[in-house]
């Protein structure tokens, strides 16, 4: 019970937490936070916190109002109740019995065996099913709400837009076949990067305006093809290149992403291995393109690739179990992984210089201070020509120290070095910086 409220408190309360472990402890205070972090995420874990919040509840209740008042307000109203939890996450309690237990929800269940190697997890339409950061919920999927925050309806909002990317690369693959330019596959290019590059972890869980995307590509796909039929060429026959969802709203398109989430489509092509390539080059293709919207914020973008990119996508709108095919597709998306980058290092050199080995402070220096992580550069340099003469100190961190190496960008004085480590200590680095913070691209 002291355990759950310590960890309780800590979550709620973690700046003052933060404040008397570094008075108290300064010797220990990163690894103290580190493992109240830890604990912490583990009650936050969907079926932890069924079983701790119980507990808790249980355990308070047994105790006189004396010992109950101890309890914030503010806390106490955030341990659930059976009701609650079932309505708040859409399962009920059943039962615990030496760390095993059972939740179970209408038309769907979940069984899992704590504390024993013999772990065992039976998934039957989950609310939704999200794997592609390394971090998913018992290394299998998220199926309730990410561990990154992501809800179920954002995931479904996610999967409605990539399954619409597939449909309008048909497009693209048929409007390139009938002779269209590089200047006319613009449009669809640039759509293309973004849309893809919204679904990574992270970058966008902003429900309206993934349908915006979804809504602005019925228009793109309408012009590529009407550019098809004025080239004289043939429409694409595959049933995914013809939904149209351009007059359904956010609700309609939420609902139409649980049709083709990843459970389904892999029930749809009935073959586990050939789904898994499908997988593998779906969240590699993410990838790409959010190299390539990089490189076109630089100014680069490259026909050839996204002529690839567009084949690539058109290869996984196919339910077809074709392992072959799918394979060197997979390995397809890891050539223009390469080349992409290769292009991403070209616009930065070009942009900022060749980078070169450079000594980075990682200490303070004295006066007001920014910091910034994730890797956008151009974000970076439109920040520092910003704050240039103004006495601001700009720190990197993570993904954006390599920004020293480049002459274009330790030019300026004022990017004095490096705070903190890697992107995954963000929560309590940030926490003990004593400025405003700007996070790029999707490393939050």
């Amino acid at each position: 019970l002291t355990i759950i409220v310590i960890i309780s408190l800590h979550c709620f309360f973690r700046s003052q937490t933060h404040q008397i472990i570094t008075s108290l402890l300064p010797d220990w205070n990163h690894r103290l936070l580190l493992i109240l972090d830890s604990l912490a995420k583990m009650l936050h874990h969907p079926a932890t916190r069924i079983v701790s919040s119980t507990v808790a509840r249980r355990a308070l209740t047994s105790h006189a109002a004396a010992s109950i008042s101890i309890l914030p307000e503010r806390l106490w109203a955030a341990l659930p109740t059976s009701s609650s939890l079932r309505s708040s996450t859409g399962f009920g309690w059943n039962d615990i019995n030496n760390a095993t237990f059972e939740i179970k929800n209408v038309g769907k269940s979940i069984t899992t065996r704590g504390m024993s190697t013999a772990s065992s997890t039976a998934i039957s339409n989950p609310a939704m099913f999200c794997r592609q950061c390394e971090q998913t919920q018992d290394h299998v999927a998220c199926r309730t709400v990410g561990v990154c925050g992501k809800t179920a309806e954002t995931s479904a909002m996610q999967d409605a837009l990539v399954h619409t990317v597939k449909s309008i690369s048909l497009w693209c693959v048929a409007a390139r076949d009938a002779g269209a330019t590089a200047e006319e596959m613009y449009e669809a290019n640039w759509w293309t990067l973004r849309s893809t590059f919204s679904t990574l972890t992270n970058v966008n869980f902003d429900e309206d305006r993934i349908a915006e995307f979804i809504l602005e590509g019925q228009k793109v796909k309408k012009n590529l093809a009407d550019l098809v039929s004025e080239k004289g060429g043939m429409a694409p026959s595959d049933e995914v290149a013809n939904v149209d969802l351009s007059s359904k709203s956010t609700a309609e398109l939420e609902e139409y992403g649980y049709t083709v989430s990843v459970p389904n489509l892999q029930r749809t092509m009935g073959n586990d291995d050939c789904f898994s390539l499908v997988e593998v080059g779906t969240y590699a293709l993410k990838g790409a393109c959010a190299y390539a919207a990089h490189c076109h914020q630089l100014g680069y973008m490259d026909e050839e690739i996204m002529k690839e990119i567009h084949q690539a996508f058109a290869k996984l709108a196919s339910s077809e179990p074709d392992m072959s095919g799918l394979l060197g597709n997979a390995l397809k998306v890891g050539e223009i992984s390469g080349k992409v980058l290769k292009l991403l290092d070209e616009a930065h050199a070009n942009t900022f210089g060749a980078p070169e080995p450079t000594e980075v402070k990682v200490t303070a220096t004295k006066g007001k201070c920014i910091l910034v992580s994730g890797h956008d550069l151009v974000d970076l340099e439109a920040l520092l020509k910003q704050t240039e003469g103004k006495g601001i100190n700009v720190y990197t961190h993570g993904e954006m120290l390599p920004a020293h190496s480049y002459p274009g960008l330790k030019k300026y004085p004022h990017l004095v070095g490096n705070y903190g480590t890697a992107w995954q200590n963000q929560k309590f680095e940030f926490a003990g910086f004593p400025g405003p913070i700007i996070v790029t691209t999707n490393c939050i």
